[in-house]
This record gives C-alpha cells, structure tokens and sequence, in this order.
C-alpha cells in the first residue's frame, strides 16, 4: 500500500531524494577519510597521491575535489575524525569524576586503551607527526578544561595550562610509539602506570598521591580491559573496546 502511495504522489518520491544524496554524499566523503588515514598509516601524507587515495576509495578523481579542496583539506579532516573518538571516550570516560587529577589520568589511559584496537589511526597521527592543534581547539576541550580546573583550584602546582596540556601530548605521543608492538598485557599496563604518574607529578601532586591515582586508574582501564579481551577472545567475540 505505501508504495502505490508513493507511486500516485511523486512530490513523495522526491522529498526523499536530498535524504538519500545526502547519505551517498556522507559515505562517499567518509570512503575518501577512510582512504587517506589507511595509506598515510602505512607512510606519510607526502608520500601518498591523490590518485592512489581515489583508487583507494574506489571513486572518481573528481569526486574528490566534491568534498576537498586538496590533499590538506583531507589530512584536517581525517585528524579531526580520529580526535574525535579518542575524545569523545575521554568525555564519556570522565564525565563522573570530579577530581581534575583523576580526569587527567583517566584521560591518558583512556587514550592508550584506544591506541589498543585502533593501530591504524594511531599509526596515522605518528606519521602525520600528531598535528598539535591550537589550545582553544574544540577536540581539547576534555584535557584542556582538566587542566584549567586544576591550575584554579589549586590542585595543579604549573604556571600555564599549555604547560600542562603539552606535557599529556607529550607522553601521550611517546607511549603510542612505544607499545604499538607491545604484546605483553603486563608491561603495557605498567607503562601507563608510570607514564600517568609522571604526568600527576609533573602536574604537582605528590609522588606518593600521583602513584595511588596512577595505579588505580591503569587498573580500572587498562587491566580490565585486558581482562574483557581475554574473555572475549574465548567465546570468539570482537574488541572489547568497539
């Protein structure tokens, strides 16, 4: 019945059509992100083409230029899709927490538990060197807020919150490259154990608080998320972390 509708009222018919180009469009613009973050992963954006990232998407040349001015436009594009899930598992990750300490922390091993089942994206952020993003940048807002909440409340003992946000770029970098290879669960866990205290303590708090913080939040994080692999790796399921 609703197709002999549709059938004897074609405004229908056609008020559905933007829906659907629209849809095409977005698929086609994300086949294009997928491309470009799947062959820089595996070099670098100055060794990629234009061509090979069409071929790659299975598209025309110029439908590319439908949705990029040039193979930048796409880089921006591509960093910003993988920011924006890293950060949007920080927010969600951190949204309970009210200690701007622990947010930090938890942010960390949040982005290193994502560095877990995403190796390609993470691959793509080393070769295209991290591209470090102004402080007001939307996608900082998580790490960025963390910081001026503990620089205000006294609980963070650092001059700037640049300061502080370049220090969990930093080391956040640092572990992306050195565990990408890393098969061990128990040394992966340690490492961001380390790494977040040294994070805390350059922050300003206490060695002895920056290790009890550390080791909690590695733990809630990190091991379990171990744990739940483990589990889902023998009844056969995907990545715990989706």
């Amino acid at each position: 019945m609703a197709a002999s509708n549709i059938a004897r009222v074609p405004v229908e018919s056609s008020a559905e059509e933007p829906k659907i180009r629209g849809g095409r469009r977005d698929r086609t613009r994300q086949a294009l992100i997928d491309a470009g973050q799947h062959l820089i992963a595996k070099s670098s954006i100055s060794a990629v083409s234009i061509d090979e990232i069409v071929a790659e998407a299975k598209v025309a040349k110029g439908t590319f230029y439908n949705h990029f001015a040039d193979k930048d436009e796409l880089f921006n594009a591509i960093v910003d899709s993988v920011r924006e899930q890293v950060h949007s598992r920080i927010i969600e990750e951190t949204a309970d927490l009210p200690d701007p300490a622990r947010k930090v922390a938890r942010a960390f091993c949040v982005g290193l538990r994502y560095q877990l089942d995403h190796r390609e994206q993470i691959l793509f952020l080393m070769h295209s060197r991290f591209s470090i993003r102004p402080i007001h940048d939307p996608m900082d807002t998580g790490i960025v807020s963390y910081v001026s909440e503990g620089i205000a409340s006294g609980r963070f003992q650092i001059p700037t919150t640049e300061a502080g946000v370049l220090l969990v770029h930093g080391l956040s970098g640092a572990a992306y490259a050195h565990s990408l290879d890393e098969p061990d669960p128990f040394a992966t866990i340690a490492r961001a154990q380390q790494l977040t205290a040294i994070i805390l303590r350059g922050l300003g708090l206490s060695f002895e608080e920056a290790d009890v913080i550390a080791a909690q939040e590695a733990d809630t994080i990190l091991r379990r998320y171990f744990q739940v692999r483990a589990g889902s790796t023998e009844n056969g399921d995907e990545s715990p972390e989706g």
